[in-house]
Formats: structure tokens, sequence, C-alpha cells
């Protein structure tokens, strides 16, 4: 019998967000290893009724919903027959465990050492491990007192299509995206406070009053209602054409291509 495994989400499976790429690619490699994997997402719209058993969509994948705020991940796990829960984010995003010692919470995330996520982890009753996607999340959690952490896993990538770009590939995007010889500095995060883009975008700014030639792309929304920075409110603050903003959420070929254009990657 193959063992179940609940993937809690703390949001919907078609939000255009790379969490999403990062539960396919490894719920696929975790089906390939035997596991039957079941992905909970928040309950909204038509598909998956909250509280349903398992239901097959259109790629083959297990789903079902749950109502935030009212099931725990223990009851989660019973309803669809787990006995191992996977959680990845930030833990202070999903239900509490519940009482019982009858499931593992396994944590795929990380931290930046702030008292939500470390309380978030602490709530966490049941048996977990803590797989943080970096050494410093390692780091960090083990310096909050947290127990059960695991050697870092980084995110999942999928080789055949994030790869290193070729001298003219990278010719060849920058042209399309209407670069020269600047030097770009790129991040691609979601525009919440927690990301630290304000910090980003200070230090360019101070970077940009003393060198010509640089821009900043970001792969973020214009406007967060997380905390994080009024981008259009900085792209007039900033030397003219130094900002540049993509909205649109990139398929990973594309995404490929984002980066294959950057001088410098700064990880938010």
């Amino acid at each position: 019998m193959r063992e179940r495994v609940a993937w809690v989400l703390a949001h919907r499976l078609d939000k255009p967000i790379s969490f999403n790429i990062q539960v396919d690619l490894v719920s696929r490699a975790l089906t390939a290893r035997g596991c039957r994997v079941i992905l909970a997402e928040p309950a909204g719209g038509e598909h998956p009724p909250c509280g349903s058993g398992p239901r097959l969509d259109g790629a083959g994948r297990e789903r079902t919903g749950y109502q935030p705020g009212e099931e725990t991940l223990r009851g989660i796990a019973r309803r669809v027959g787990a006995g191992q829960v996977i959680i990845h984010g930030y833990p202070e995003m999903f239900p509490e465990a519940g009482a019982g010692q009858d499931i593992t919470v396994y944590l795929w995330g990380q931290t930046s050492g702030a008292a939500a996520t470390i309380h978030g982890v602490q709530a966490l009753e049941a048996p977990r491990r803590i797989v943080p996607v970096t050494e410093t999340s390692g780091r960090l959690f083990r310096a909050g007192g947290v127990r059960g952490v695991t050697q870092a896993v980084p995110h999942a990538v999928d080789v055949d299509e994030i790869r290193p770009a070729t001298r003219s590939e990278r010719s060849r995007w920058r042209s399309g995206w209407g670069l020269g010889g600047e030097f770009v500095i790129g991040c691609v995060a979601t525009n919440q406070a927690r990301k630290g883009l304000t910090s980003l975008l200070q230090g360019f700014a101070a970077v940009a009053q003393k060198r010509k030639g640089v821009k900043l792309l970001l792969r973020t929304q214009l406007r967060s209602g997380d905390g994080g920075p009024d981008l259009a409110r900085w792209a007039r603050k900033l030397p003219e054409g130094t900002l540049m903003v993509v909205e649109e959420f990139l398929p990973r070929g594309r995404m490929n291509e984002l980066y294959g254009l950057l001088d410098l990657y700064c990880q938010a």
C-alpha cells in the first residue's frame, strides 16, 4: 500500500506563484518514489470542495479543500488518511497542528528569524521535521530554539528549463528586453514587507547616484497590500529608466531568460 502524504498549501494551486512550481516538481518526485500525495488547498469556488475527499484534476493530481481557521493539520491528515503532512512556506500561514502525536509535520520553508515564524514553528504540536531551503534559515531556526531541523534542501529546479545562458543567448535575450551594455541587478520576489525590497531599492538608489549604466530589474508587483514598497513611486524617485518592473508571471522558459539577463542576482 502506498504511503499517503498530505501536502497542505496556504494558497490556491491555480495562483501564479513560484511556490506552486515547487509543489508540482516535488510532489511528482514523491509520487515517483511510491508516495500517494494529496494536495490540500484553501477552499474556494467549485473545486476542490471544502472537506471533500481527494479528487483528481485535469493534471492527474489528487486535490482536496479545507477551510482556513476551521480545520487543523491533523484533521486534514486524518480526513485523507495521511500519516505525514508537508507544509511549504512560512509556518504562521498554516492551520495549527492540533493535539495528537500520530502524524509527522514536515515544514519545508525558510525564515528571516522573525518572531512570528519561530512562534509558528513552536505551535506545530505534532512531531515535526524542519527542512530549511537555505543554510541561513537552518541556522536561524536553530538559534530560535527550534528542534528537529534537518540539513538544508534547496528549492527544486527543473534543470531542463533553468540553466546558465550561453553568450549568444544572453546577447539575444538582452536585446529583446531592450538592454544594451548596462549592468543589470535583479530580484524575483513577492512585493511584501518580509522580502526586504525596500532595502534593495535604497541600496540601488545609492549606487545609481554614483554610477551610470546600472538598472534594477524586479519580477514582482508594482503595489503591495502587505507592507512592501510602492514601486510606481520608486520609479519616479530613481534616475529615469533605471527601474524595470515585470508584473507578468513568466513561464519557466521565460524565467530562465530573465535570469540570463542579469549581471547580479539579489536573493530576497
